[in-house]
C-alpha cells in the first residue's frame, strides 16, 4: 500500500526503494497513515513530501521520519504554503543540524506548528544557530518564549525567532524573557493609532551587539532590568537609555559598581523615568570624582543617591534637577561625593594668595585645561609671566584641608616664579638651543619659537 501510494508522485522503482529502506524499521504503517492524512489535507503538500523523502531519510532514522511528516501534516492544516516549504527545506536544514539534536529539534518545531504554522517555519529555521549558541536544551524554554510572544503579537513573534541565535550568544536562557519583555513594552501608537514596531525591531536587532558590549551576564541582567523598568513608564526613556547604556558604562571601570549603579537606578525608575536616566548619565562622573580606588567611595555615592531619593520623594522635577547637577544641592552632594578638593572651589583664595606673593596680577589655570579630552596634565611654564597652573583636583591627602595647604604650597613655588622672572627669558636666547633641538629630534621647525608654550 505504502508503495502505491508514494508511486503516485515517484516513479515505482523509486517509491520500491524507500519503501525497502523502511521494511526493517516497523515504521511502515506509520509513515503510510500519515502520508494518507496528508494526501487528504493537501495533495501539493503531499507530493512535496514524497519527493523529499529520499533526502530526509538519508538524514534522519525511521523513527525520526515518522515525527517530521507528522510535522508537515500539521503544518498542511493551518498552511499549506509553509508545509511545501518545510518539505522544501528540510534535507539542507536538518543536515545542518547535529545529529543527537534532531529530534528535540523536530519535537520544538511541531508543537510550534500546533500553534502557528509561520512561527513553526522560523523555529526550524533558527534551531540550528540555537543549538550551537546554547545547546538542545535551550530549544524548549527558547520556543515557549517565543510561542508567548507571538499570540501577543505575530510581527514581534517572528523577529524573536530569528534574532534567537545572535542573543543566546550574550544572554542565558533565563534572560530571554525580560529581553522579549522590553521589546513588547517598545511599541507604541503612531499617528493614526496603529502599533509602530520601529523602536521594537531596532532593539530586537541590535541588542545583540549591543548588550555583548557590556562587562558580564550580571551587568546585562540588570540593564535589561533597569530597561523593562524605564519602558512601563516611558518607552522614549528606555530608548535612549539603551543607546547611552555602553558608554556610560565603560566609564565604570569596575562591574560591581556596574551593578550597583544599575540597581539604584531601578529604583530610581519606578519611580520616575526621566531622573532615573539623568541618575544614569551623572553616576560614572560621581564615581570617578569621589576616586574609585578610595575606601569610603560607597559612603560617598549612597548620600549623594540618597540626597536625589529624598527629593524625588516629593517632587520629580527637582529630582531630575538634582540628578542633573542643576540644583545648588546636587552641586554641593558632588563636591562632598568627591575625594579630595577641586581646584574651582579654592581659585580664588590662591589667586589672592599668589597676588599678595608676588605683588602682581595672576590667573588660576588647571593643568589640563585645553588639552583635550582624556590628556595627562602636564607641568606648563607660564609664557604670559602672570598665569599659574595646577591641578584640576589634588587628592595627595585623605583631608580637604591638608589638599589646600598642597595647593597653596604650588601657587607659592610657582608665585615665586612668576616674581622673580623665571620665565621672562628673550626668546632669542633660545634660539640656537631650539634649533639644535629640532636638528637632534627630526622636527624642524619652520620659523623660531616665539614664545614658551611653541619652545
Amino acid at each position: 500500500k505504502l508503495t502505491a501510494l508514494l508511486a503516485e508522485d515517484l516513479d515505482r522503482e523509486a517509491a520500491a526503494r524507500l519503501v525497502g529502506r523502511l521494511a526493517g524499521s516497523g515504521r511502515g504503517p506509520a509513515v503510510l497513515e500519515l502520508l494518507t492524512e496528508l494526501r487528504e489535507n493537501s495533495r501539493k503538500a503531499a507530493a512535496a513530501a514524497a519527493e523529499a523523502l529520499p533526502q530526509v531519510l538519508d538524514v534522519l532514522p525511521p523513527g525520526e521520519l515518522v515525527s517530521w511528516i507528522d510535522l508537515v501534516v500539521t503544518l498542511s492544516e493551518r498552511s499549506g504554503a509553509v508545509a511545501l516549504k518545510v518539505c522544501r527545506d528540510s534535507p539542507g536544514l536538518l543536515r545542518e543540524l547535529p545529529a543527537p539534536s534532531r529530534a528535540a529539534a523536530l519535537a520544538m518545531t511541531l508543537e510550534l506548528a500546533e500553534q502557528d504554522a509561520p512561527m513553526a517555519y522560523e523555529g526550524l529555521l533558527r534551531a540550528g544557530g540555537v543549538i550551537a549558541a546554547a545547546g538542545a536544551g535551550a530549544l524548549p524554554a527558547w520556543a515557549q518564549i517565543g510561542a508567548d510572544l507571538t499570540k501577543w503579537d505575530g510581527v514581534l513573534g517572528i523577529e524573536y525567532f530569528r534574532r534567537g541565535p545572535d542573543i543566546l550568544r550574550v544572554l542565558s536562557v533565563e534572560d530571554l524573557k525580560p529581553w522579549a519583555g522590553v521589546s513588547a513594552k517598545l511599541v507604541t501608537p503612531n499617528s493614526l493609532g496603529k502599533p509602530d514596531y520601529m523602536a521594537a525591531l531596532a532593539f530586537f536587532r541590535m541588542s545583540p551587539a549591543l548588550l555583548g558590549d557590556l562587562a558580564s551576564p550580571a551587568v546585562r541582567r540588570r540593564v535589561l532590568a533597569l530597561s523593562n523598568t524605564l519602558a512601563d513608564r516611558s518607552p522614549e526613556q528606555a530608548i535612549a537609555f539603551l543607546g547611552e547604556a555602553p558608554g556610560l558604562l565603560r566609564e565604570i571601570r569596575d562591574a560591581a559598581w556596574q551593578e550597583r549603579v544599575l540597581q539604584y537606578g531601578a529604583l530610581v525608575a519606578e519611580q520616575d523615568a526621566a531622573a532615573a536616566l539623568a541618575y544614569m548619565r551623572r553616576a560614572p562622573e560621581v564615581i570617578a570624582l569621589a576616586d574609585p580606588d578610595a575606601p569610603a567611595l560607597a559612603d560617598r555615592f549612597d548620600t549623594w543617591y540618597r540626597g536625589g531619593m529624598e527629593v524625588l520623594a516629593y517632587n520629580p522635577e527637582a529630582a531630575r534637577a538634582y540628578f542633573a547637577s542643576e540644583t545648588r544641592k546636587a552641586l554641593a552632594a558632588i563636591e562632598e561625593a568627591a575625594s579630595g578638593i577641586a581646584l574651582r572651589s579654592v581659585a580664588r583664595m590662591l589667586k589672592l594668595f599668589a597676588e599678595g606673593l608676588s605683588g602682581q596680577p595672576v590667573t588660576i589655570r588647571p593643568l589640563d585645561e585645553g588639552s583635550g579630552e582624556g590628556a595627562v596634565p602636564q607641568n606648563r611654564a607660564s609664557s604670559d609671566g602672570a598665569t599659574i597652573f595646577l591641578p584640576a583636583r589634588m587628592r595627595r591627602y585623605p583631608s580637604k584641608d591638608d589638599n589646600f595647604r598642597f595647593y597653596k604650597v604650588l601657587t607659592a613655588h610657582e608665585a615665586g616664579h612668576l616674581e622673580y622672572g623665571t620665565y621672562a627669558v628673550p626668546m632669542a636666547r633660545l634660539a640656537d638651543l631650539a634649533a639644535q633641538a629640532s636638528l637632534r629630534y627630526g622636527r624642524a621647525a619652520a620659523s623660531p619659537p616665539a614664545s614658551l608654550d611653541e619652545f
